[in-house]
């Protein structure tokens, strides 16, 4: 859960600086790099949606029953591509500021709760 966790931050992060930079070509260039920033990372979730890197059991099923700010963090991290898809639609930069939002959210519940998740899981 922590790397599905740290990646969604760090595409949360990472994808409105490139659309943001692609902006200064002009706003058609921006669309398109947005679209194809945010069906990357559809494809990317989906991904870890079907072959979860901690086993056969999906994490995000499991999750709200362990930790309620893990859940939010990974629900905030699942709403990062279609909001991506949203600044390709509209071209206005609210959008990309929720998604840098929404990363940080997710690296702050990262960060906070890992730790106390990963303990739990060791039995201590």
């Amino acid at each position: 859960m922590s790397r599905f966790l740290a990646v969604g931050a760090l595409y949360a992060w990472g994808g409105p600086l490139v659309v943001a930079l692609t902006t200064l070509a002009g706003g058609g260039a921006a669309r398109v790099v947005a679209a194809a920033v945010g069906l990357l990372g559809v494809l990317l979730f989906g991904v870890f949606r079907v072959h979860p890197p901690a086993g056969p059991q999906p994490a995000l099923r499991a999750l709200p029953s362990l930790d309620r700010w893990l859940a939010l963090g990974a629900c905030c991290v699942l709403a990062c591509p279609p909001m991506m898809l949203v600044f390709a639609l509209v071209t206005s930069p609210w959008p990309l500021g929720v998604l840098i939002l929404l990363g940080a959210f997710a690296f702050a519940a990262l960060v906070l709760r890992a730790d106390d998740l990963h303990r739990a899981g060791r039995g201590r």
